[in-house]
């Protein structure tokens, strides 16, 4: 039973009015989470009239309010511990300087317990959005800076509608040259915690839309990019198109490639190397609706199937921005083992039938098996520290990104076909599949996800445009 609101502003209330001048003291608020800091007496917080501190009394109550509120459950999902212990330092700060304190400490606990759902919204790099902003279900939205970012976001309601005006003087005060890719989303964490949120909400969204892109050529999307076209939060992750556009001198572009000095047998060379930009065009992956509909999912709805493309996603990308081929084929086996493994974990026989039964044709299942085979045998081989030229040859990244984007398709399709709703489900429809006392359903839903994946595969080889299906898999609210 977690402790009531009225003790910890009880608690509160007691620190708050201990509050005494420090002077000569440097002010540290962040460093109140450290206990040997809080409780020396060079400890001190900032405030109107100078450096403040507590008494050894207000201390001790300040600590058990702060350790109340973090030991209520869902206090790991809104508050970052380090940053709390600052934020309830100058909370009671302000309190000893309000008209009331005991009513700013009330109104404000309410707000430490039950937070109201923060938005976030950053510029992003290394990606493409060639279209109007986009709401992706009721948390996200994304698109280039602007007004129109701004109403889309809007609609997100909440705090996202009353900050309108703000994320609209964002958007103008960015400083870029071009209006950037904006991403905004609505997350349950506060402070540091809500950038950490939607940072990783970001990221994953990225990382489990590319997992399930049935069309990485036509969308530029190859193996082994090298991490300097990774997607991420714009200044944390240089955009290497608009430090191009930016960089008008010439010796300026320095920054943009290497210059290696290589002194060999043939003599000496000394080339510059050039890196270019290569952003992911998000606005056309997206647009397939299945898709979208399944990153979502996986966002907002991570039931056993779609946790595991979260996951695979995740080490997806590990892949695709690696420059090692080595470590390309590594990574895109974990990304198939997060997709077909067990948590108890399971012998490569185990792992090949299952990879196999995701075939809804019995007849193909032989086929499916041996490439699983074939795939896991250079990847033990890399894994334990032998060597193959197998992954030099080509297309084979691009071949094994296939059998990992099939596999996460046909969960999906496993997932709509035999209402898969916990990991034991998934267990059994497993096992049911390999005795034959179950099969995937001739006219499931899931077989227009296998007829997606022919049509896409048909497409390619004929040249043509491709479009989204009409499956749709249900957009989380």
């Amino acid at each position: 039973m977690g402790v009531s609101r009225q003790h910890i502003a009880d608690l509160l209330a007691k620190a708050t009015a201990t509050i005494t001048e420090a002077p000569g003291t440097d002010p540290w608020t962040h460093g109140w989470f450290l206990p040997e800091y809080r409780q020396s007496e060079g400890a001190a917080l900032d405030s109107a009239n100078g450096p403040v501190t507590m008494t050894p009394e207000g201390i001790s109550s300040y600590e058990e309010a702060v350790e109340a509120v973090l030991s209520q459950v869902s206090a790991r999902d809104w508050w970052d511990a380090e940053e709390l212990w600052g934020l309830v330092a100058s909370l009671c700060v302000a309190a000893s300087e309000a008209k009331d304190p005991r009513s700013f400490i009330d109104r404000n606990v309410s707000k430490l317990l039950k937070p109201s759902p923060a938005l976030v919204m950053f510029p992003v790099a290394n990606v493409e959005w060639e279209d109007t902003p986009r709401l992706l279900g009721s948390r996200c939205a994304i698109g280039k800076a602007g007004t129109a970012l701004a109403d889309v976001v809007a609609q997100m309601g909440g705090r996202a509608a009353a900050a309108r005006e703000i994320v609209t003087d964002f958007a103008n005060q960015q400083g870029h040259q071009t209006p950037p890719v904006c991403f905004a989303t609505l997350v349950p964490g506060q402070r540091g915690m809500a950038f950490k949120q939607a940072s990783r909400r970001f990221e994953a969204l990225v990382d489990t839309a590319l997992l399930l892109d049935t069309d990485k050529e036509s969308h530029r999307i190859y193996a082994t990019r090298g991490s300097w076209n990774r997607p991420g939060v714009r200044g944390l992750m240089l955009d290497r198109g608009a430090v191009e556009k930016g960089m008008q001198r010439k010796d300026a572009i320095v920054e943009l490639y290497s210059q290696p000095l290589i002194c060999d047998v043939v003599g000496k060379e000394s080339s510059r190397r050039w890196y270019s930009a290569d952003p992911v065009p998000l606005h056309a992956v997206l647009a397939n609706n299945d898709l979208c509909d399944a990153v979502l999912n996986s966002l907002f709805n991570p039931g056993p199937i779609y946790r595991r493309l979260g996951v695979a996603g995740r080490w997806f990308s590990e892949a695709l921005w690696s420059s090692n081929l080595d470590d390309a084929t590594l990574a895109l086996g974990v990304a198939l083992d997060a997709l077909i493994g067990a948590k108890s974990g399971l012998p490569g026989r185990a792992m090949k039938e299952r990879f196999a039964l995701l075939d809804a044709d019995p007849q193909s299942r032989s086929i499916r098996a041996k490439r699983y085979e074939n795939l896991y045998s250079i990847r033990s081989r890399i894994a334990h520290g032998g060597v193959t030229s197998k992954v030099e040859e080509e297309g084979f990244i691009e071949g094994f990104q296939r059998e990992v984007t099939w596999a996460a398709w046909r969960l999906v399709a496993m997932h709509v076909d035999f209402s898969i709703s916990s990991d034991a489900d998934l267990e059994s429809t497993f096992e049911d599949l390999r005795w034959g006392t179950s099969s995937w359903p001739a006219d499931g839903r899931g077989e227009e996800i296998s007829a997606m994946l022919r049509r896409r595969k048909e497409d390619k080889e004929e040249h043509t445009d491709l479009r989204p299906c009409g499956c749709r898999l249900g957009v989380p609210e």
